[in-house]
């Protein structure tokens, strides 16, 4: 989901005070499921998510809107910003999220994708 707003990198990262997006994430990390991964990601953070909505506030109401979506597993900002993603238990919950943020807000761009194969 990107809200449609520019979100210049060098002010997010002007804005950054606090770095280390592992958080207390562990060093040894199970990735053999989408569960596992699912849950190691929990663990981290995107450090320029909070100087990123300093610079553009949307991306809080975007990764509000995600976050209360059915089926959500996890929602984050994408990089620097502005796009942030969803990560849902299955491709039903994310196509159904798609249609309700389509529907809520014609004006971001929105796109649902399958991970994996």
């Amino acid at each position: 989901v990107n809200p449609g707003v520019a979100v210049p990198t060098a002010k997010v990262f002007g804005a950054l005070q606090k770095r280390g997006g592992l958080g207390d994430a562990p060093m040894d990390f199970d990735l053999s499921s989408a569960g596992a991964l699912l849950a190691y990601l929990k663990t981290t953070r995107n450090d320029l998510e909070v100087p990123a909505e300093t610079v553009a506030p949307v991306i809080r109401e975007v990764l509000g809107e995600l976050s209360r979506m059915p089926g959500i597993g996890l929602a984050r900002m994408s990089g620097s910003g502005a796009t942030c993603f969803g990560l849902f238990v299955d491709e039903h919950a994310a196509g159904m999220a798609a249609i309700a943020l389509e529907h809520s807000h014609p004006d971001w761009w929105i796109k649902p994708a399958v991970l994996g194969g």
